[in-house]
């Protein structure tokens, strides 16, 4: 087969080649590695600091 030599299908034939999941999704599953590590982290300061959620959502009702 032979290949379509017009701009927009070389263009086509370069971006296929190109991994974008391992560089849009590495990144974005970092992010959410990092978030939910802040959020375990934050649990854990607020049970230390003697943050009683079920007290505190008792009392607004």
């Amino acid at each position: 087969m032979a290949k379509d030599p017009t701009p927009s299908q070389v263009a086509t034939n370069a971006l296929q080649g190109i991994p974008f999941g391992s560089i849009i999704g590495s990144p974005l599953k970092a992010c959410t590695e990092a978030q939910a590590e802040q959020a375990d982290t934050t649990a854990e300061f607020m049970k230390e600091a003697g943050l009683d959620l079920d007290k505190d959502a008792k009392e607004k009702e």
